[in-house]
């Protein structure tokens, strides 16, 4: 299966808030998340994600498998978001995900995971493990998040994803 990721754009605004109601309705038992009056999730995509031009569309054989929203900061880069689609979640999709993702990065990446979310935590840990050669672990830290009148637990990943030779 062929991975890709395309920069999402003004054009994409739509799709993207589609695909974050699904990623809602997936975090909606953590957060405690209720739908509004039109019976929707109030969030929708920040211009700063489209402005940036550093957050992704994730095909999987050019169909739409998720997205990834990327926050440029002034050292580094954060993975606010990070959601695939149930269909594409199985064997070992999401690590390769990652793994074609960290070819596209260099430099220090963030990545905030909730703890609650036992899988994508394993999997992030996974790829790690194994691919020390380019993608090395500066910081692991446990931090808290107040998110809708709850506080949230967090393991924060700050990796160096160094640049690298295929072959």
């Amino acid at each position: 299966m062929k991975i890709t990721f395309d920069t999402i754009e003004e054009k994409d605004r739509n799709l993207i808030n589609t695909l974050l109601q699904f990623e809602n309705y997936d975090f909606c038992n953590f957060y405690g998340r209720d739908l509004n009056e039109d019976g929707k999730f109030q969030d929708e995509i920040p211009d700063s994600f489209i402005n940036e031009k550093n957050s992704y569309i994730v095909r999987a054989d050019g169909k739409i498998a998720g997205f990834i929203l990327v926050r440029k900061k002034i050292a580094l880069n954060t993975v606010e978001e990070f959601w695939i689609y149930p269909k594409y979640r199985q064997g070992l999709f999401v690590y390769k995900v990652l793994r074609e993702f960290s070819k596209t990065q260099k430099g220090l990446m963030e990545y905030l995971v909730l703890k609650e979310n036992d899988r994508w935590l394993k999997t992030l840990q996974y790829m790690f493990k194994k691919h020390p050669d380019y993608v090395k672990i500066e910081i692991c830290q446990d931090i808290q998040f107040f998110i809708n009148g709850k506080v949230h637990d967090f393991v924060r990943y700050v990796v160096r994803i160094q640049e690298r030779d295929e072959k």
